[in-house]
């Protein structure tokens, strides 16, 4: 299997979670996170190295929390093209076929990171914050199987959406403007949830937020109480 060019990785068998569930865990994944003790009895495997972080628990679900250090963003988000690196290409798990999208190198460059720890198991579903939302978009189009992603990014451009990216959801707060980076001419992967109203007083990134959110009755008709829809 190509480790950098392309990804025709195998499909999971699929799983479902319920939201404040995935939440909770994907903060936990965060190691400076009050919960992450806790949330070492539930890791089969662990990534931390070269300013990557991702946690495959027993039950095959992948947790990437995002950014905890000014390497990441100069390694991986402010990375959009990638200028003098290795440059990505992304290739669907359900079909095989290459993804043609111009990619935000820098996300590819941390999805592809993460892929080659876990690539010879990978997970049943996928979770993630921030940074690692972007990575959980592309490797739920990589390995085929379902990602729910909290304050994510954009990481394609393309007026089309890619083939079978439906199983990702993507949820970010109208106050969290890393929902709308990097610019108007990217998307994100599978079905984008943009909940609240912008009042640009606030800045509603961090995981405390979107856990709020999950409990506040105002927007539980507007999301699913678990992901996939349908198991």
């Amino acid at each position: 299997m190509p480790s950098s060019s392309g990804t025709s990785a195998r499909r999971g068998s699929g799983a479902r979670m319920g939201l404040a569930q995935a939440a909770a865990l994907v903060d936990s994944s965060y190691l400076k996170s009050p919960a992450h003790a806790g949330l070492q009895s539930q890791i089969e495997k662990p990534l931390n190295k070269d300013d990557v972080q991702a946690f495959m628990l027993k039950d095959r679900t992948l947790l990437i929390p995002g950014s905890d250090s000014a390497a990441d963003y100069l390694k991986f988000n402010l990375r959009l093209l990638n200028i003098g690196g290795k440059r990505y290409k992304v290739k669907s798990g359900a079909t095989g076929n290459e993804l043609g999208r111009v990619w935000h190198q820098g996300f590819l460059a941390h999805a592809m990171y993460v892929k080659t720890h876990f690539d010879a198991a990978p997970p049943k579903l996928i979770v993630g914050h921030s940074l690692g939302a972007a990575s959980a978009q592309v490797l739920s189009l990589v390995w085929g199987v379902p990602a729910i992603c909290f304050a994510a990014p954009r990481v394609y451009a393309g007026g089309q959406a890619v083939q079978n990216d439906k199983n990702c959801l993507c949820i970010h707060l109208a106050d969290d403007p890393v929902g709308s980076l990097p610019s108007d001419r990217f998307r994100h992967a599978g079905k984008s949830l943009r909940l609240g109203r912008r009042t640009y007083i606030r800045f509603t990134h961090k995981m405390t937020h979107y856990k709020a959110l999950l409990g506040n009755p105002n927007y539980k008709a507007s999301l699913p109480t678990n992901w996939p829809v349908t198991g």
